[in-house]
């Protein structure tokens, strides 16, 4: 995994104290894509997603505080940042999304106005079962499951199908590296790796 990439991972893992946090979205599948099948994964994602459990948007504005005081940049009042580098050279996105006892009917809405409104459906279920990785030897961190991953992509899915068929691309190429994989595992019975190296 890209050194920046790494080193943005450490700067949340060491100052994000909420102990509750799962990478997902598109980097989480291609970390899942190496591990399982040993390759390099044929889609590439420019951003990480990371998800923290919270009870309330005062944690999330002490998270955003820490974040920008080490080397982050806050994109408006989302939940995009760019980590910067300690050099300040970098530009790499990172999106904090916050889940748990903040949402109402398993959905945030971003203050003030409570707009735009989020689903984070699964979320829990999915931190429940996630996995632990260790990359490149200098963090660790967990990640949602190729499973997980599936569940919020479907759920995405429900709420913006009408207008974009990126998350049902997502789905078929989870599903069909999945049915691969097993397929994989079942003819060498090999085990996945809990680390990750590139």
């Amino acid at each position: 995994m890209t050194g920046y990439i790494v080193r943005s991972l450490l700067w949340i893992s060491v100052w994000l104290n909420t102990g509750c946090r799962c990478m997902l979205g598109a980097r989480a599948r291609d970390v899942a894509m190496k591990l399982m099948k040993n390759d390099e994964p044929k889609r590439r994602t420019e951003d990480l997603d990371v998800a923290v459990a919270i009870e309330d948007w005062q944690t999330f504005d002490e998270i955003c505080k820490t974040l920008q005081s080490n080397h982050f940049k806050r994109h408006g009042e989302t939940q995009k940042f760019f980590y910067n580098g300690e050099n300040g050279d970098l530009d790499f996105e990172v999106d904090i999304v916050p889940f748990g006892g903040i949402a109402v009917d398993e959905k945030i809405g971003w203050p003030p106005e409570g707009n735009p409104v989020m689903s984070v459906k699964c979320f829990q279920d999915v931190m429940n079962e996630a996995v632990t990785v260790v990359v490149n030897d200098v963090v660790r961190v967990k990640m949602a499951p190729l499973c997980g991953q599936f569940l919020i992509k479907l759920d995405t899915w429900n709420d913006r199908n009408a207008s974009t068929d990126k998350d049902a691309e997502d789905m078929l190429f989870i599903l069909k590296n999945y049915l691969d994989i097993q397929l994989l595992y079942q003819q060498d019975k090999v085990p996945p790796q809990g680390s990750f190296r590139r």
